[in-house]
């Protein structure tokens, strides 16, 4: 886990102090075009049904680099859920880095991500999507689908297996999830 944070974190900064910094900002750039500009507003707020909340979430973007036709985003998400262990509503939290690549209207999306489940999982998803803008106006659609949902840690593994006498297979700690999908309506401002 610690390997991969650090492996996001050097490549965010090499993005940050390279060529792509320098392109980002308000005004549009030389090479886009007026609809394109449009589209890449800043800030992004959806709703998503699935996905990777793996039931929904609320969600924000924003649009950290942005050059030429591609940008890097960063997204945080959240959907409160009834969480069984304690009796009370919890909240699970999405945090995700996206690459995008754009042509006009369609959005080709890449990115990874966690979710943290309140004392159950804390899961890392890779995600591929589609993001479609209508007419080229500010409200898009977004089809997503996670095909690596690995589950980095479960806090309910020991809670599981301390009644038995093996004590669990430590193998079975760290397991993939089914791939998922998800669909998301929102609005850039």
């Amino acid at each position: 886990m610690k390997k991969l944070l650090i492996i996001i974190i050097i490549a965010i900064n090499s993005c940050l102090f390279t060529e792509l910094g320098a392109k980002t900002g308000n005004s549009p750039d030389s090479t886009l075009t007026e609809t394109e500009y449009l589209i890449l507003k800043k800030n992004q707020v959806y709703i998503e049904l699935l996905g990777n909340g793996l039931l929904g979430s609320l969600n924000y973007d924003r649009i950290l680099i942005c050059y030429d036709k591609t940008y890097i985003s960063a997204r945080a998400g959240f959907l409160p859920v009834n969480d069984r262990y304690n009796k009370r509503y919890a909240q699970n939290s999405i945090l995700e880095m996206k690459y995008t690549h754009t042509i006009a209207n369609h959005h080709f999306i890449s990115g990874i991500g966690l979710l943290h489940l309140p004392e159950q999982w804390l899961i890392c998803q890779i995600r591929i999507g589609y993001r479609y803008f209508i007419n080229t106006n500010k409200w898009f659609l977004e089809f997503s689908f996670l095909p690596i949902n690995y589950i980095v840690n479960d806090f309910t593994y020991e809670e599981r297996y301390e009644d038995s006498m093996e004590g669990g297979d430590p193998a079975e700690k760290y397991t993939f999830l089914w791939p998922w999908v998800g669909i998301g309506i929102g609005r850039t401002f």
